[in-house]
C-alpha cells in the first residue's frame, strides 16, 4: 500500500466511505458522516458583528443604512420552490473533474401567520442524478437514489419560526425519525457497497451502531436550517479581511467577510470566506483516528504500518482546508441563492464539494 497525497484525501473513500455521497449522508447515510472528522478540528469562522435583530443601543444611535437585519416579512400562504444542486469534484494536477451529483426540489410553505411567529412547511418535491461518466461515486448515488427517492418524495417536515424568521421548533420530527430509520435499515441492506466494505476489512457492524434516528434526520434539515442560518440577527454592512496565527486551540486562518446591500432593490449578501492551514503531521492524526475506528486490527495495523514508513516520503505539504459560504436574500427575508463550498486541498491534489440552492417559483403576498 502506497500512502500517497492522493490515498490522504481520499481516506474516507477506501477506509470508511466516500465524502462523495454527502449529499446521501444527510438523507439517508449518516453513518458517512466520517468525512467530518477534519471538519470537527476546526470552527467555521468568526462571524462579522452581529447583534439580535430586537437589541436597542441605547447610548448611540445605529445608522439604519450601515446594518442589514435578517428578517422574515412572510404572510399565510406564501409558498417558494427551490433546487438545491450538490456536487463533488476531485482536483488533480490542478484540472478539475466532477465526481457526482444530485439535485433535489423543495418547497416551503407559510401555513399561518401569527403575531408570534410564523407556522411553516418544508417538503420534498423531486430528487434527479446529474449524468456523470465512468464515476463509480456517481453509480452509487444512483443506486441508492433508486431505492429511496419514490419514499421520500411528499415528506413535509412542519416547523415554526419567531416573528424574525428564526426557527424555533419542529413540530414533527418523531415522525421523520421513524421514517428516516425505517428506510435508511431497507436500503442499506440492498446497497452493493455492503459487501466492498466488508472485504476492505471494515467493521460494518461498527458503522451501523453510529447511525442513529437523531442524526439521520438532521440529515432532512440540514438545508432547510442553512436557509434559515441568519434570521433574526442584524450585521454592519462591511468588508473586512483578517489573519490569525495558528494557536494551541486553533490553525493558521486567512479570512474574508462581506455583508451588502442592494440600493435599487433591497436585496441583501452575507459572504464569509475561511482558510485554514492544516499541518501534515496533523493529517496524519486524522487517519490514524479514523482508521482505528473503522477497520479490523489487521487492516489497521497494515495501515499504521505503512504510514510510519511512507507518509513523510509521500506528503510534503500540508492541508488547506477552505470553506465558503455566500447567501442571497430577497428585501423580503426569503433566500434568493445560497453557495456552500468546501475544498481540501495537499499540493495540487485535492476534492471540492458544492452546495448550490436557487430559487425557482416565488409566490408571495406584500
Amino acid at each position: 500500500m502506497n500512502i500517497a497525497k492522493s490515498k490522504i484525501l481520499q481516506l474516507t473513500e477506501k477506509y470508511a466511505t466516500s465524502s462523495h455521497i454527502n449529499f446521501i449522508v444527510r438523507r439517508i447515510f449518516f453513518f458517512f458522516i466520517i468525512i467530518g472528522t477534519m471538519a470537527m478540528l476546526f470552527s467555521f469562522t468568526s462571524m462579522p458583528h452581529k447583534r439580535l435583530a430586537d437589541e436597542r443601543e441605547d447610548s448611540v444611535a445605529q445608522d439604519e443604512d450601515s446594518v442589514v437585519s435578517v428578517i422574515a416579512w412572510f404572510n399565510k400562504n406564501d409558498t417558494m420552490t427551490y433546487w438545491i444542486n450538490e456536487s463533488t469534484w476531485d482536483i488533480r494536477k490542478g484540472d478539475t473533474i466532477k465526481t457526482a451529483g444530485i439535485n433535489t426540489k423543495i418547497m416551503i410553505t407559510v401555513t399561518d401567520s401569527t403575531k408570534k411567529g410564523y407556522d411553516m412547511e418544508y417538503s420534498f418535491l423531486d430528487f434527479k442524478t446529474d449524468s456523470v461518466k465512468d464515476s463509480w461515486k456517481q453509480n452509487l448515488l444512483n443506486e441508492a437514489l433508486n431505492k429511496y427517492k419514490e419514499a421520500i418524495k411528499g415528506t413535509t417536515i412542519k416547523f415554526r419560526t419567531d416573528i424574525y424568521g428564526k426557527i424555533i421548533k419542529y413540530d414533527n420530527l418523531n415522525e421523520i425519525k421513524k421514517q428516516s430509520k425505517q428506510l435508511f435499515m431497507e436500503t442499506i441492506k440492498e446497497m452493493s457497497i455492503i459487501d466492498s466494505l466488508a472485504v476492505a476489512g471494515i467493521d460494518i457492524k461498527t458503522l451501523l451502531k453510529d447511525v442513529d434516528a437523531d442524526r439521520l434526520v438532521q440529515g432532512y434539515i440540514d438545508e432547510l436550517e442553512l436557509m434559515f442560518k441568519h434570521h433574526g440577527t442584524t450585521y454592519n454592512i462591511v468588508s473586512i479581511t483578517n489573519h490569525s496565527d495558528a494557536t494551541e486551540d486553533d490553525y493558521e486562518t486567512d479570512s474574508y467577510v462581506s455583508v451588502s446591500e442592494n440600493n435599487e432593490t433591497y436585496d441583501y449578501r452575507i459572504v464569509v470566506d475561511v482558510n485554514k492551514y492544516i499541518p501534515k503531521d496533523d493529517i496524519k492524526a486524522i487517519i490514524e483516528g479514523v482508521a482505528s475506528a473503522y477497520l479490523d486490527e489487521d487492516k489497521f495495523n497494515e495501515v499504521k504500518e505503512d504510514m510510519d514508513e511512507n507518509f513523510d516520503k509521500q506528503v510534503s505539504d500540508d492541508l488547506l482546508y477552505n470553506t465558503y459560504l455566500s447567501i442571497d436574500y430577497f428585501y423580503d427575508g426569503w433566500p434568493k441563492e445560497i453557495i456552500k463550498q468546501e475544498k481540501r486541498v495537499i499540493g495540487k491534489i485535492g476534492k471540492f464539494s458544492q452546495k448550490y440552492i436557487t430559487w425557482d417559483c416565488r409566490n408571495v403576498r406584500h
